[in-house]
C-alpha cells in the first residue's frame, strides 16, 4: 500500500482484496429478539458505492454528519470522502448553538443525523441561515430486515439515508459511472474536524487524503492486524483516533462491532469475541479496578499478584504462558482478547504493565488531531512504561527549547501534519513553522527515539523561583492511590506565587476499604474524617518529592469530573468550578 494517498484507494483495494470478509457484525432487536448481521466488504463498498454516486449526482461538495458509532455513521463517513466530497464530522456531545456553529463555519451543505439528535436538527432546519442546507436522518439499514420493523414510522416522512442509497442504486442501474470517475488526489481535503472548546476558540483542522493515508500506511507498518481479528468501534468516530481505528481496521480486512454504551463494554468484548480493542486510559484503569475488586473479593489477591510476578520472570525467559495463568480473566472477555491500543492521555504505568502480564498486548500511542492523529507508537513485546513509543516511519518527531533535563516542545514533521486551521491563517502560523508542527506538549526523546510526555506546555505550574512543575507527573502519582479514581493538580494563586494544589475524586467503596473507620462517621463528620484519610496518602507522596513540588491543598469529592468524549477531563472548567 505504499503508494496509496486516498482513503477511496483504501477501501478500494479492501474491497477487492477482502470481498468475502465480514467487515461489521450488526445487532438488531425487533419484536423482542435479538439478531445478528454480517456485512461484508463486498456489501460495504456496493453501499458505498450508491451513496457516493447519490452524493456527486446532487452536487454536494461538504457534508456533515453527526450521531453516535454506527454501521449508518460509518456508511455516511466513507460514502461522502469515496466520492470525492469533504466530511464533517461532529461531536455528539455539542449543544445545539455548537452544532449550529460548526455547520455555519464549515459551510456544509447536507447534514446527516441519528435518532439521538433529531429534536436538535429539527430546531436547527427551522432557521432561516440553514433554509439551503439539507438535513438527512441517517436510520437504520440493516440487510435481510423490514424496514418498517426497524425505523419508527414517524421517520419514514424524513429523508432517510436509505432514500440516498435507493437513489444511488437506479443510478448505476440506469449506467451512471459518476463513482469511477470521480478524480480524488492526495492534495484534497477529507475532512474538517473541530477541535474541543467552546464555539469561539475551537478550531477547524483540515486533513488531506493525503494525510489520514499516510498515516494508515504506517500504522500498517506498526501493528499487525490480520482477517479474523474483530475490533470494538468503542471511541466515537468523529474524533481522529477512533476514526483512524476503524479504518487501519478496513484496511487490513479485519471485522468491527458497535459497543453499545460505557456499562455494556465489558459484555460487548465478550458476546462479540473481540480481540482488538481501541481505548482511552480512563476506561482501561476502571476495567483494571474491576478485575482487582473480584479477584479480591475472591480471595485470590495473592494468587494474581504470584501469577504476574511468574508471567513477567518467565516472559524476561523467552517463555510465555500468559493466557494459560490468566485464562478465567481472559474469559472474562471473551477469550481472544490480543490487543489494546491506549491513546489521547497518559496511562498508568503499573496498570499497563499488568495488561501485558496477563497476557493482552497493550501498546500507546501519541496523537493530535492536528496530526492526523497518530505521531508514535509501542510495537507489542517492544514497550517502555511510560513512554508513547518512538516516532511513526514516515515522520520526524523532535524536542524544541530543551530545558537543563532535556525537557522541551514536540514538534511533528511528515506527510500526515494538517493542511491547516480552515479560514484562520493566523492559528495556522502560529503551529506550523518551516513544516514543523509545534504540539504544546513537553516532552524527552531518550537516546533509541522512545518519547515520554510530560505534560501540556499551557497546563506547567511556573513558580516565582523559576521552578516548573508538571501537573501530569503528580497526578500519576495520585493515580497509585487505589481509591482515588481522577485528579487534576494545579496552581492555585497565593499572593504573588503559586501554590500547588490537587483536585481528588475518590472512590468511597474503596476508600472505606483502606480506612474501615470511616464507617462510624456520618454525614459533616465524614466530610472531615475523608479529606484527613485522603490528605495522609498524599503526605506520603509529598515525602518522597522536593519541597517545590509538594502538594499543599487538596479539593475532595466523589462527584465524577466533566469530560470531553474521548474522556479527558475538562481542567479548566474543573479548576474554575473547584
Amino acid at each position: 500500500m505504499q503508494n496509496i494517498h486516498t482513503i477511496r484507494e483504501i477501501i478500494d483495494n479492501s474491497a477487492e482484496k477482502f470481498s468475502q470478509c465480514t467487515a461489521f457484525t450488526l445487532k438488531a432487536k425487533a419484536c423482542g429478539n435479538v439478531q445478528y448481521f454480517d456485512i461484508s466488504y463486498k456489501m460495504f463498498y456496493e453501499e458505498i458505492k450508491a451513496l457516493g454516486t447519490a452524493l456527486i449526482e446532487l452536487d454536494y461538495k461538504r457534508v456533515a454528519i453527526i450521531g453516535i458509532n454506527s454501521y449508518e455513521w460509518a456508511l455516511a463517513y466513507y460514502g461522502t470522502v469515496c466520492a470525492g466530497i469533504t466530511s464533517v464530522p461532529l461531536d455528539k456531545g455539542l449543544p445545539m448553538e455548537e452544532i449550529e456553529s460548526c455547520i455555519r463555519r464549515s459551510g456544509a451543505e447536507l447534514v446527516m443525523y441519528d435518532q439521538e439528535h433529531r429534536n436538535i436538527i429539527a430546531n436547527i432546519s427551522r432557521k432561516e441561515e440553514f433554509k439551503n442546507v439539507k438535513f438527512v436522518l441517517m436510520g437504520k439499514l440493516l440487510n435481510n430486515t423490514k424496514e418498517k420493523e426497524l425505523v419508527n414510522a414517524s421517520e419514514l416522512s424524513e429523508l432517510l439515508l436509505k432514500d440516498l442509497i435507493e437513489k444511488g442504486k437506479t443510478s448505476l442501474k440506469m449506467g451512471s459511472t459518476s463513482f469511477d470517475e470521480v478524480k480524488i488526489s492526495g492534495d484534497d481535503l477529507a475532512a474538517i474536524l473541530f477541535t474541543s472548546g467552546t464555539t469561539s476558540n475551537s478550531k477547524a483542522v483540515m486533513l488531506t487524503n493525503n494525510n489520514i493515508a499516510s498515516n494508515i500506511y504506517a500504522l500498517l507498518d506498526l501493528l499487525d492486524i490480520y482477517t479474523t481479528d474483530v475490533n470494538i468501534a468503542f471511541l466515537p468516530l468523529h474524533h481522529t483516533f477512533g476514526n483512524t481505528g476503524l479504518l487501519l481496521m478496513l484496511a487490513n480486512g479485519a471485522s468491527t462491532v458497535f459497543c453499545e454504551g460505557l456499562k455494556y463494554v465489558q459484555q460487548n468484548l465478550k458476546e462479540y469475541k473481540v480481540s482488538i480493542f481501541v481505548a482511552v486510559p480512563l476506561l482501561l484503569e476502571g476495567i483494571y479496578d474491576k478485575i482487582i475488586k473480584q479477584v479480591k473479593k475472591q480471595g485470590k489477591y495473592k494468587k494474581f499478584q504470584t501469577g504476574i510476578k511468574i508471567s513477567s520472570a518467565l516472559m524476561n525467559l523467552g517463555i510465555d504462558i500468559r493466557r494459560k495463568i490468566f485464562d478465567e480473566i481472559h474469559q472474562q472477555f471473551g477469550g481472544r482478547m490480543r490487543l489494546v491500543v491506549s491513546g489521547a492521555s497518559a496511562l498508568n504505568k503499573d496498570v499497563a504493565k499488568a495488561y501485558n502480564m496477563m497476557g493482552i498486548d497493550l501498546i500507546q500511542g501519541y496523537g493530535l488531531t492536528e496530526t492526523s492523529p497518530v505521531v508514535s507508537g509501542e510495537k507489542p513485546g517492544k514497550s517502555r512504561y511510560g513512554s508513547v513509543g518512538p516516532a511513526l516511519c514516515n515522520l520526524e518527531v523532535k524536542v524544541s527549547n530543551p530545558d537543563e533535563n532535556g525537557v522541551g516542545e514536540i514538534i511533528v514533521k511528515g506527510p500526515s501534519v494538517m493542511k491547516g486551521y480552515y479560514n484562520d491563517p493566523e492559528e495556522t502560523a502560529k503551529v506550523i513553522k518551516d513544516g514543523w508542527f509545534y504540539t504544546g506538549d513537553l516532552g524527552i526523546i531518550d537516546k533509541d527515539g522512545y518519547i515520554f510526555i510530560r505534560g501540556r506546555q499551557k497546563n506547567v505550574i511556573v513558580l516565582k523561583n523559576g521552578k516548573n512543575i508538571y501537573p501530569e507527573e503528580l497526578e500519576e502519582k495520585l493515580s497509585n492511590i487505589s481509591y482515588i479514581t481522577e485528579s487534576i493538580v494545579y496552581g492555585e494563586e497565593k499572593g504573588e506565587d503559586l501554590v500547588v494544589s490537587a483536585k481528588i475524586v475518590y472512590d468511597m467503596e474503596m476508600l472505606k476499604q483502606e480506612y474501615p473507620e470511616l464507617k462510624n462517621y456520618l454525614n459533616d463528620d465524614a466530610e472531615i474524617e475523608i479529606k484527613k484519610a485522603i490528605q495522609k496518602d498524599v503526605e506520603r507522596i509529598n515525602d518522597n518529592m522536593p519541597l517545590y513540588k509538594r502538594i499543599k491543598r487538596i479539593t475532595v469529592t466523589d462527584i465524577p469530573m466533566e469530560k470531553t468524549t474521548t474522556a479527558k477531563i475538562k481542567r479548566y472548567k474543573e479548576i474554575n468550578n473547584k
